[in-house]
């Protein structure tokens, strides 16, 4: 039975390889295809979702800042404010360094942000 298995894994790991095989010698080509395709996601859907978030992270920590300044008397509300301004900085925080991890791959795999296929122009 464990012998079964063990032929089952390695028939469908052979299985995997000849299909992705020609892909994996035709890489510059696929490379052609992928580069674009990944600057397009980054550049229309990425991007401006970060921007989206940071923006409402910076909503959020003002937001609080706000609340803290209009409650001085109040210590629950002072309490909730500054909790607000520390979830604003840290989603700033975040969102920061997602943005700073997308352009280090783009940037490891030298996608080059100026590229554009034939059939991408106008």
């Amino acid at each position: 039975m464990n012998t079964k298995r063990l032929l089952i894994h390695i028939s469908a790991f052979a299985f995997v390889a000849v299909i992705f095989l020609p892909a994996v010698v035709s890489a510059d080509a696929i490379t052609d295809v992928i580069n674009p395709l990944i600057k397009k996601i980054d550049q229309y859907i990425l991007n401006p979702i970060l921007v989206l978030m940071f923006f409402l992270a910076a909503l959020y920590f003002f937001w609080g800042v706000f609340k803290m300044v209009s409650n001085v008397d109040n210590p629950t509300e002072l309490a909730t404010g500054k909790q607000a301004m520390i979830w604003g900085v840290l989603g700033m925080v975040i969102m920061i360094s997602a943005y700073g991890i997308v352009n280090l791959i783009i940037a490891t795999f030298n996608i080059d942000p100026k590229f554009q296929p034939d059939i991408l122009k106008p």
